[in-house]
């Protein structure tokens, strides 16, 4: 359900549309991305169509001094030719 292509990048294929997000889009928005948040550097997110428009999640697990782990998390809401329409992100 989730097939890898080109740089491991997650997606979910929408199986009644047979929609991808266009590669060079999934690099836009990561560009955007790792401008914004530097700590998510080369993370890969999943990649899920929601209609025409598609949903980005970039996930990374910190360690804290004190041993624990902290997930952070960025969604994305971006069109097909990679421009964010909605970023938000979890505290971590």
């Amino acid at each position: 359900m989730y097939p890898l292509f080109s740089g491991g990048v997650h997606t979910n294929q929408d199986e009644s549309k047979g929609k991808v997000m266009d590669s060079a889009a999934i690099n836009k928005v990561c560009q955007s991305v790792y401008a914004r948040v530097p700590a998510l550097q080369g993370v890969k997110p999943k990649v899920s169509a929601q209609g025409s428009r598609y949903l980005l999640i970039f996930t990374k697990t910190n360690k804290l001094p004190t041993g624990k782990a902290l997930e952070q998390t960025v969604r994305v809401v971006a069109d097909e030719e990679g421009n964010i329409i909605k970023m938000s992100s979890s505290r971590g």
